[in-house]
């Protein structure tokens, strides 16, 4: 017996309520026009918070309009080509990785699913296949208070390089990078360097290279002055960061 046939013996609202409230990954149905029309429990709580439901809802109204603009393209992309389409996507500071599927020629719509960065940390073949392409307007969520220099040695401290490791990879002096350390500590409201790879993980940035994360960072950051989005502050290891400005200074850009 093919999965077809199974899929024939089993009753729809038995395959809606697992895939709406036991299926640990955000899942979503999207029309072409960007409006929700269905959503699971996960991405309703990781776009609008805890037993929220975003069914009939816009994109623009969970995302911001920009990040709104560039997921109907990826949609209208997948649909009018009836093709698979995946995009990165930094939401509230955390990486997911995000595959749009044709629902069929007639449905208008996709089926969007998504899966954390910090689970590709874990399992990394369960990263997309294929080519996937970063959005411009991110929320970067607590990152956004750091600096690239910041960004790059968390990511080096998730992957567990030592300060002398990472000065050699940044081309910086070890007490250089230690100052850099204890601003991250600070930031981020983190004394020890287990507790920053823990950020560096749970955020997902450990699971795309260096150069994507700083190019997402820099979009991310210029989407912000041209007012495309309003950053969401994640809590961290028990401080907010809520300031972004003093600490960008011209030589750490």
């Amino acid at each position: 017996m093919n999965n077809n046939t199974i899929l024939g013996h089993v009753g729809d609202e038995a395959l809606l309520s697992v895939l709406r409230d036991d299926v640990a990954s955000p899942l979503a149905v999207i029309d072409r026009a960007g409006n929700v029309r269905f959503a699971n429990r996960v991405a309703a709580a990781s776009l609008a918070g805890p037993s929220a439901d975003i069914a009939g809802a816009a994109l623009s109204s969970l995302v911001g309009s920009g990040k709104a603009a560039e997921c109907i393209a990826f949609i209208e992309e997948a649909i009018d080509q009836q093709r698979v389409v995946s995009y990165l996507s930094v939401v509230k500071g955390h990486v997911f990785f995000v595959t749009l599927r044709p629902a069929g020629p007639q449905t208008g719509a996709v089926v969007a699913s998504a899966i954390a960065g910090s689970l590709v940390v874990e399992q990394p073949w369960m990263k997309p296949q294929g080519t996937i392409r970063p959005t411009r307007n991110n929320d970067m969520g607590i990152l956004a208070a750091l600096t690239e220099r910041e960004l790059e040695l968390l990511h080096h401290i998730g992957m567990a390089k030592t300060s002398d490791e990472a000065a050699q990879i940044m081309h910086r002096s070890t007490r250089t990078i230690e100052w850099h350390r204890a601003s991250l500590g600070a930031k981020l409201g983190c004394d020890n360097r287990v507790q920053l790879s823990r950020i560096a993980n749970r955020s997902g940035i450990t699971s795309i290279e260096i150069a994507r994360l700083l190019e997402i960072h820099r979009a991310a950051k210029h989407a912000a002055g041209r007012g495309g989005h309003t950053p969401t502050y994640d809590e961290a290891c028990g401080t907010v960061a809520t300031s972004t400005g003093a600490a960008d200074s011209a030589a750490d850009r």
